[in-house]
């Protein structure tokens, strides 16, 4: 079966709990096998079996995650030392979007 629009998507998201506290990154991902990242999130989810629920990620975690589905992260864009990662699956929006990306907040 193709992907349609909604089916199996999910998104890793950046929470600064820092400096902004707001995502300030979400990286969109397809996922074939969803038992590859059940697997990933570990006990956390073991009554989910769709992944419907959503999670907070450690820094392995991540890196897992970051590696199995060829995700473009590189922490040094970030001007916070506290950020917060949270998986989670994607919904098609049912309205405007709320997340614009502000370029203007950059680290110097």
């Amino acid at each position: 079966m193709s992907p349609t629009i909604c089916s199996n998507y999910f998104i890793l998201e950046a929470f600064d709990r820092e400096l902004l506290w707001c995502p300030v990154a979400q990286a969109r991902f397809h996922v074939a096998d969803v038992d590859a990242l059940r697997t990933i999130v570990g006990e956390d989810a073991d009554d989910d079996p769709k992944l419907d629920d959503g999670y907070y990620l450690d820094d392995g975690q991540v890196d897992e995650v970051v590696a199995r589905f060829d995700i473009q992260l590189d922490r040094s864009e970030f001007c916070s030392g506290d950020i917060e990662f949270r998986l989670y699956r994607w919904h098609q929006p049912d309205g405007p979007p709320w997340f614009i990306w502000d370029m203007s907040c950059r680290c110097s």
